[in-house]
């Protein structure tokens, strides 16, 4: 068994951080740099099967709202909901995708949030792939063109765990309805570029592990997945979103003792956990650009120490 990926040299994330050039073919969005880069595409499936790719929703605003069951931002669904009714009408769609390798897992919290908007499963780790999602809650922008217009980052749409996360919603939510409403999303193309975190080569073998882990699950070979997912942690440390999204093929509680080890693993060696971006407009207020996150699994948080959410 083998499982493929790109190396991280050639990874589309890599593209857009040398400034990749737009789609072909595709006019520039008025007050929208050229070259902020085309974002990857994905196509997923709901639960009912049915595919929505990013692609299909070009001529709106998207904001991907990636989420998990074994995560406390599950909570946040019928709030993200909202404001897909909101913003709707003026151009703008909601997508939320559960990093769930179980649907059924994800199925009961989509349903209690209800919402038009496409509520997506990611079973395979596609979109955490292509995106280098390393935890959940993160949030992307993605414009009228299919420009990545703000990169991964942490955002909320409650402040059920503020005080395990520090993020503010209500801040979060200001820059989105600001961004749907005048099209400044508050970076330049620039600014998107030097917030990308594209992976490392480890990063990609820790995927790669993982699927096969995933597969062997799936496959009733729960010994055999044990040890490939277990090398994936090993692999990438930091990437949360495998490592606890994977704790119960392992017969782990995400809730449990595991996961207050991951926590105090993770603070211990200054990785931070979530990497909200700054909510700026620099074209109203002339601040300056803020430093680029650090990579995640450098050692450094920034100063910060990290929270994670339930």
């Amino acid at each position: 068994m083998a499982a493929l990926g790109p190396a991280a040299a050639s990874h589309e994330l890599r593209g857009l951080l040398d400034g990749g050039a737009p789609d072909a073919g595709v006019a520039p969005d008025a007050g929208v740099a050229p070259d902020a880069g085309v974002a990857p595409d994905v196509a997923l499936p709901d639960l009912e099967g049915r595919l929505t790719a990013l692609s299909d929703l070009r001529g709106r605003k998207v904001a991907v709202v990636a989420w998990a069951s074994w995560c406390g931002c599950r909570y946040d669904l019928p709030a993200w909901a909202a404001q897909h009714d909101e913003l709707a009408d003026q151009g703008f769609t909601l997508v939320t995708v559960a990093l769930d390798a179980d649907p059924a897992a994800a199925r009961e919290w989509i349903d209690a949030a209800g919402g038009n908007h496409p509520a997506l499963i990611d079973t395979d780790g596609v979109l955490a792939g292509r995106y280098n999602l390393t935890n959940v809650p993160t949030v992307f922008w993605i414009d009228e063109a299919g420009r990545l217009v703000r990169p991964p980052d942490t955002q909320t749409a409650t402040d059920t765990f503020r005080s395990m996360n520090g993020i503010d919603s209500a801040r979060a939510l200001a820059a989105l309805r600001r961004w749907v409403t005048t099209g400044r999303p508050g970076l330049g193309a620039e600014d998107v570029r030097r917030h990308l975190r594209p992976p490392s080569d480890d990063d990609q073998r820790a995927r790669l592990a993982a699927a096969i882990g995933i597969h062997l699950y799936r496959a009733g070979q729960i010994e055999a997945a044990a040890v490939y997912l277990e090398k994936a942690g090993r692999l990438a440390p930091h990437q949360v979103a495998i490592r606890r999204g994977t704790m119960r093929l392992r017969g782990a509680d995400p809730f449990g003792q595991e996961y207050f080890d991951l926590r105090a693993e993770l603070e211990a060696n200054g990785v931070p956990i979530y990497r909200p971006l700054p909510d700026w407009q620099a074209e109203e207020t002339g601040a300056a650009p803020p430093p680029p996150v650090e990579a995640a699994g450098s050692g450094c948080g920034g100063g910060r120490r990290p929270r994670v959410d339930r």
